[in-house]
């Protein structure tokens, strides 16, 4: 019947645009964790970098006091 034919014609969109939901949240899902990957990424970088910049600062101190101590 008519009635059922649209029944079956809502169905089939409701299932079809389900579907394009779940592959855009999936899609989002995916860029966040890329996103979140690269994020942790950098914060390494930057932890050396600043470790790199502390230790270098600390031996220019203590050179600076062994200079001190030498006069």
């Amino acid at each position: 019947t008519n009635n059922q034919k649209q029944a079956e014609q809502i169905i089939r969109d409701a299932q079809s645009e389900a579907r394009r939901s779940v592959d855009d949240l999936n899609k989002q899902q995916y860029d966040i964790t890329k996103k979140n990957e690269e994020m942790k990424k950098q914060f390494e970088v930057y932890k050396a970098k600043m470790e790199a910049l502390l230790i270098s600062q600390l031996e220019m101190l203590q050179d600076d006091s062994k200079e001190k101590e030498e006069f």
